[in-house]
């Protein structure tokens, strides 16, 4: 048996990161579980993700699969303050697969403030 601590009355209104183009992999999975693009869910492109703040109204980001090769304008950096900056204002953040080794390392390796 497991502990159910909450409840949700309505379905988070999911932020997709499209940091490195692979979007399509958690839009598939909200997709399945019943999640409509523009009302349950929408896609951040690259440079929406890049300039993220506390005054986007989502629920949650998620980055799916975030991985170079990075180059002068799109540095995995920029994205690490960005969602850094939006995780202290209160926000909810998950990566998965390849971006959690690229905003993990990135964050110890600059020590963002």
């Amino acid at each position: 048996k497991v502990d159910v601590r909450y409840t949700l009355k309505k379905k988070p209104y999911v932020a997709v990161l499209d940091s490195s183009s692979n979007y399509y992999i958690l839009a598939r999975y909200l997709n399945m579980s019943g999640y409509k693009i523009g009302t349950h869910y929408r896609v951040m492109s690259k440079e929406e993700a890049n300039t993220l703040n506390a005054g986007v109204c989502v629920s949650i980001c998620v980055e799916p699969h975030f991985v170079g090769p990075f180059d002068a304008a799109r540095t995995p950096l920029s994205f690490v303050e960005a969602m850094h900056k939006f995780v202290n204002s209160g926000g909810n953040f998950l990566a998965e697969c390849g971006g959690m080794w690229t905003y993990e390392n990135f964050y110890t390796n600059y020590k963002l403030n």
